[in-house]
């Protein structure tokens, strides 16, 4: 039975309709209830995010007055090739959450980056 015809059938069975998994009932797909205690928020009211940009100084010395540039190698296997200025960056501390916005490692997320955030963050 495919996933598709086991939602119907639970629901001309007068299931709830949210699909269940075959490990231990546990519900998968998104609830209309949430948890007591808990509300309901939307993220623009207790996150703050932007992108990051390509700076106008990069270069592979790290010379002097530079941060490192975090692009998707940097993010994702801790290789530092690159380093910006700071004034044209958009700069990240080690504590704030990194997605990836765009291409094929879309919505891979991390933490603990220090420097300048790389275009695709």
């Amino acid at each position: 039975m495919s996933r598709r015809s086991e939602v119907r059938s639970q629901q001309s069975a007068g299931g709830s309709g949210k699909l269940q998994t075959e490990k231990g009932g546990l519900r998968t797909g998104v609830s209309k209830t949430l948890p007591k205690g808990w509300i309901e928020i939307d993220l623009d009211k207790i996150v703050i995010y932007g992108k990051g940009k390509k700076p106008k100084t990069l270069t592979p010395n790290n010379d002097i007055g530079l941060v490192p540039y975090v692009n998707i190698k940097g993010f994702e296997k801790g290789i530092i090739d690159e380093y910006a200025d700071v004034k044209s960056s958009k700069l990240i501390n080690k504590t704030e959450i990194l997605v990836v916005w765009d291409g094929a490692r879309f919505g891979l997320t991390g933490m603990g980056m220090e420097g300048a955030a790389g275009s695709t963050l």
